[in-house]
C-alpha cells in the first residue's frame, strides 16, 4: 500500500513545481491539527453539557430544551468551526421543526471539546454515537432524533448512518458534505476542481507520514449506499468550501429515501424570510417520511 502512495506522490512531484509540492505537503502536515481553543461557549439560554468519549476526551455540547419536546435536533458544525458558528441557524431550526430540543455539539479538536487531531468526519463517528446514546439515556429509548450537519459535520452523520451506528434518527439534513476527504482537502488547498487530483497524492502522503491516517480510505460516497435513514442533501451552487459537484456522488449512491435540495444562496439559513415556499419542501419531506 505504501509503495502505491509513494509512487503516486512521485508522479505528483514530477508534475508540480517544487514550490507547489512543498506547499501541499506542508498543508497536509498542518491541517490535521486544531488551530485554536475557544474561551467562551454559547449564551445563557443553553445548558452546557460535557461527556467523555471512548478515548477519555471531554466533548462539549450546548442544549436548548423545549418543554414537552418529543424530539431533539442534534447539530454538527463544519471543519475548523464550532457551535458558535452554527448559532445563526437557530431561527431557521425553530421555524422548520416545532417542539424540539436543540443540541449543538463541538466535535473533537474543535470549539471547546478536547483533542488536537482532527477526525475529518471519520474518527468522529464514535463520538457521535456517544451523543446519540446520551440523548436516549436522557429522554428515553423512544425519543426521536433529527440530525443536521454542515460540511465535516454532515460527513460524520452520513458515515455513522452508513455503518448503522445511529439509533432513533428519523431524518438527516446534510448541508455541504464532501464526497471524500481525499478530494475535499486537495480542493481546499488548490481551490480548483480540475487540479485537485494532482495535489491529492501529496497531501495524502503528508498526512499518512504525520498521523498514519490514510485519507484515501475516507470515502463517504462509497459507504453511503448502506444508509437507511431518510436524508436531505442540501448544497449551494456557490459553496466556497466544498464544490457543488461533490453532492451528486453522495445523492446518487444513497439508497434511503432522499431529497436533493440545491441552493442559490451560500447557506441554508439565508433562505429564511426570502423563500419560505422553497423551504417548505423540507417540511413536506419530513412529514412524508
Amino acid at each position: 500500500m505504501k509503495k502505491k502512495i509513494i509512487s503516486s506522490s512521485l508522479f505528483a512531484l514530477a508534475s508540480l513545481s517544487a514550490s507547489i509540492y512543498k506547499g501541499a505537503y506542508q498543508f497536509g502536515t498542518e491541517i490535521v491539527y486544531r488551530e485554536r481553543f475557544y474561551n467562551e461557549g454559547l449564551d445563557e439560554r443553553f445548558q452546557s453539557l460535557k461527556i467523555k468519549n471512548n478515548r477519555g476526551l471531554i466533548m462539549q455540547g450546548y442544549l436548548l430544551e423545549e418543554e414537552n419536546a418529543d424530539r431533539t435536533l442534534l447539530v454538527l458544525h463544519s471543519f475548523d468551526q464550532s457551535s458558535k458558528d452554527m448559532i445563526v441557524y437557530l431561527p431557521l431550526f425553530r421555524s422548520l421543526f416545532h417542539n424540539v430540543n436543540i443540541l449543538f455539539v463541538d466535535m473533537v479538536a474543535h470549539g471547546n471539546s478536547d483533542g488536537y487531531i482532527r477526525g475529518f468526519g471519520y474518527r468522529d463517528v464514535i463520538d457521535l454515537m456517544y451523543w446519540n446514546r446520551y440523548l436516549l439515556q436522557r429522554y428515553g429509548d423512544d425519543h426521536s432524533i433529527i440530525m443536521y450537519g454542515k460540511g465535516q459535520g454532515a460527513n460524520t452523520i452520513l458515515n455513522a448512518a452508513s455503518l448503522n451506528k445511529l439509533r432513533n434518527v428519523a431524518l438527516i439534513l446534510s448541508e455541504g458534505a464532501y464526497d471524500s476527504v481525499y478530494h475535499y482537502l486537495s480542493y481546499k488547498f488548490s481551490k480548483n476542481i480540475r487540479t485537485m487530483n494532482l495535489i491529492a497524492p501529496v497531501i495524502r502522503r503528508a498526512i499518512l507520514n504525520e498521523t498514519k491516517m490514510d485519507i484515501k480510505k475516507m470515502d463517504t460516497s462509497k459507504w453511503i449506499n448502506n444508509n437507511n435513514i431518510p436524508t436531505i442533501y442540501i448544497h449551494s451552487k456557490n459553496d466556497k468550501d466544498v464544490p457543488f459537484e461533490m453532492v451528486f456522488k453522495l445523492y446518487n449512491n444513497n439508497r434511503s429515501t432522499k431529497l436533493l435540495f440545491p441552493l442559490k444562496q451560500e447557506y441554508l439559513y439565508e433562505l429564511q424570510g426570502i423563500d419560505n415556499e422553497y423551504l417548505g419542501f423540507i417540511e413536506e419531506f419530513f412529514e412524508e417520511v
